[in-house]
């Protein structure tokens, strides 16, 4: 009985071997090897530069043999950019502008020449836990920061995801890929936390992008000036400008009452000149800084539900005010102070536990 099973079975394979294989079944088994595969992404993937700078601004991808997707904020303020194809060393021209999404922060930039676009996955597809890397980790340059990460969780607002990658301004509008090498999103970062934007939400983006309008046409479009008032308060902060900061963040949200990015930074930087303030003993200007600066946060949270900085900087101006007061006779409101603080500060663990 064994005997004339282990017959049947040579039969079965010598069948098997002797018979012709369809075409696409062979063309299935071509698979391209890694190396190959990752200097297709280097192809790719491409630096935004802005004249005069010399090290670029940001990351950007082919989304369409002549169209790059990357972030607003970037390029809000920036003078005439070029896209420089990370792989072949080669600068193509940016001709405008085919199409833009303000609240995701998404731009798709019409540039010069034939390129290869990455593929976009569904990221509807994506779980909690999906293994994820860097399109272009040499832009992250030396400093040893992660390439490869996890999921750490979808935000139900917009579906942003957030992620184990660590937050780094070099390789914002970057593309970040699924184990398949597909793109499942854009990083995003214009503060301390970074993001990242599901590639549907893109996709839709990409299908709405038709007609071309000047790069300097667009950003003197109102929402978009309001990004380049909030690139040029970063400047002031760093120059120590704290008055042209403020006045800055103030034209942005006149432009743009809805831009939840402009209110987080506004409140931010009250609670920064609070501080200034408390150092130098006037309590009760800091007081009102403080109090103001967690009333934009809670603008801000009002617009996206789901941002951990902005719960992350009004319990550091809850937890101020609580310290400010701590010496005064009012300890139910103290208490209050510090009980507020401590639940939006667990509001960021759950939304982020990365960050803490």
């Amino acid at each position: 009985m064994k005997r004339e099973l282990l017959l049947s079975l040579l039969i079965l394979v010598m069948l098997f071997s002797c018979a012709q294989v369809p075409q696409q079944i062979e063309e299935k088994k071509i698979v391209p090897t890694a190396p190959l595969e990752l200097q297709n992404v280097r192809n790719s993937v491409v630096r935004i530069v802005s004249s005069p700078e010399i090290h670029g601004i940001g990351n950007g991808f082919f989304v369409a043999h002549d169209k790059v997707a990357t972030n607003i904020h970037l390029i809000a303020d920036a003078n005439p950019v070029s896209t420089h194809v990370r792989g072949r060393e080669e600068t193509r021209s940016v001709q405008g502008v085919t199409a833009y999404d303000v609240n995701n922060n998404l731009i798709i930039l019409k540039v010069s020449g034939e390129n290869v676009p990455l593929p976009l996955a569904d990221s509807d597809a994506v779980k909690v836990g999906d293994a994820i890397s860097d399109a272009d980790p040499l832009s992250r340059g030396d400093r040893n920061q992660n390439t490869h990460g996890t999921i750490l969780g979808i935000r139900d607002n917009d579906g942003w995801f957030s992620t184990t990658l660590f937050p780094d301004p070099s390789i914002s509008g970057g593309a970040v890929l699924n184990s398949e090498r597909e793109v499942i999103g854009i990083e995003v970062l214009e503060s301390e936390f970074g993001y990242v934007i599901p590639s549907n939400t893109l996709d839709v983006l990409l299908m709405q992008s038709d007609t071309v309008e000047p790069f300097t046409q667009w950003q003197q479009r109102d929402e978009i000036r309001a990004y380049s008032y909030i690139q040029q308060a970063k400047r002031k902060f760093s120059d120590g400008d704290h008055n042209e900061m403020m006045e800055m963040l103030n034209e942005a949200i006149k432009l743009n009452p809805k831009f939840a990015a402009a209110y987080a930074n506004r409140g931010q930087g009250k609670l920064y000149l609070g501080e200034i303030e408390s150092d130098r003993g006037n309590i009760e200007e800091a007081l009102k800084l403080y109090a103001s600066g967690v009333e934009d946060c809670t603008q801000a949270i009002l617009r996206i539900p789901e941002d951990a900085e902005a719960y992350h900087n009004r319990a550091g101006g809850k937890f101020r005010l609580a310290q400010s007061k701590a010496n005064r006779s009012d300890i139910a409101k103290v208490q209050l102070y510090y009980q507020d603080a401590i639940q939006d500060w667990t509001q960021v663990i759950e939304l982020n536990s990365e960050v803490c």
